[in-house]
C-alpha cells in the first residue's frame, strides 16, 4: 500500500485561477502526497475606507418613526457631501418596518405600542483625509446606530499580486523542505484548497484573502470622539497546496 503523509502550510492571493480545481470527492488520491500551507502578508497604508450605518427611529407613530429616518437620513447625506463624498458614492437601501408590541402572558398577542423603522446606508471614502471629521459628526448625529467601518487600499491589485508570488514561493519552499525530510522527491501540484479542516481538503478549492486594521499603530488625527485612522492595514494571502511525491 502507498504511505500517505500529510503536512500544512499557507500561500496568499487574490485570483490564480489555474490553482482553483473543480470539488473532488472526499477521500484520499491513491499516490503518495503532501499538503502544505504557505502564507504572505504585507502591512500597508490605508487610502481608503467604507463606513456603514443604520438610522433607526422608534415612535408610537408610525408616519412619525418614518419622516425621522427620512429626515435623518437627509442630513446624513448632507454631511457626506459636505466632506466630499462624491454623490454616486452614498447608497443607501430599502427601509425596514418592525411593529412593537406590548409583552403578554401566553400566546395572545399584546397591544401595539409602536413602530420600529430603520434604514441602512453605505458611505464609500476615496479619500481618508476627512475620515474623523466626517465621522464625529456622523456618530454624534441622533438615530445612527451600528456604524462599521471598514479600510482598504486602492492599490490593493497590484499588492495582491506580488503577495501571490511571495506566498508560492513560501509554499514550494516548505513543501521541498519536507519531502527532502521525508527522503522523497517533490512533485507536481495536484490541488490548492483554503479548507482548514484537512479531513476533506479536496471539496473546496479556491484562494482567501483578508485584510484588518493593526490596532496598535494608529494614526495621530483622530478627531474629538478619538474615532482613530489605521496607520496601517495588514492584507495577507493564503492558500493550502497539495503536491505529489515522486
Amino acid at each position: 500500500m502507498k504511505k500517505i503523509v500529510k503536512v500544512f502550510m499557507l500561500i496568499g492571493s487574490a485570483s490564480v485561477a489555474a490553482l482553483s480545481l473543480p470539488s473532488f470527492a472526499n477521500t484520499a488520491p491513491d499516490f503518495p502526497f503532501i499538503v502544505v500551507n504557505g502564507q504572505a502578508s504585507v502591512a500597508v497604508t490605508p487610502d481608503k475606507a467604507k463606513i456603514s450605518l443604520n438610522i433607526l427611529s422608534v415612535d408610537r407613530q408610525s408616519k412619525q418613526a418614518l419622516e425621522t429616518v427620512a429626515l435623518r437620513g437627509r442630513e446624513m447625506v448632507k454631511l457626506a457631501l459636505k466632506f466630499g463624498i462624491d454623490q454616486t458614492k452614498i447608497k443607501s437601501f430599502s427601509l425596514s418596518k418592525r411593529i412593537i408590541r406590548d409583552k403578554t402572558r401566553g400566546y395572545q398577542q399584546g397591544e401595539i405600542s409602536g413602530y420600529e423603522v430603520s434604514q441602512r446606508f453605505v458611505l464609500e471614502l476615496s479619500d481618508i483625509i476627512n475620515y474623523s471629521e466626517l465621522m464625529d459628526g456622523l456618530v454624534a448625529m441622533n438615530n445612527v446606530n451600528n456604524v462599521q467601518i471598514s479600510f482598504d487600499v486602492s492599490t490593493r491589485a497590484k499588492i495582491t499580486s506580488n503577495l501571490v508570488k511571495q506566498a508560492g514561493e513560501d509554499a514550494k519552499t516548505k513543501a521541498q523542505d519536507l519531502a527532502a525530510g521525508l527522503g522523497a522527491k517533490l512533485g507536481r501540484v495536484f490541488a490548492a484548497s483554503t479548507d482548514a479542516n484537512f479531513s476533506s481538503y479536496m471539496a473546496t478549492f479556491g484562494l482567501n484573502e483578508q485584510s484588518m486594521p493593526r490596532m496598535e499603530a494608529m494614526s495621530f488625527k483622530a478627531g474629538q470622539y478619538n474615532l482613530f485612522v489605521p496607520e496601517t492595514i495588514d492584507i495577507s494571502q493564503s492558500i493550502n497546496v497539495v503536491y505529489r511525491l515522486k
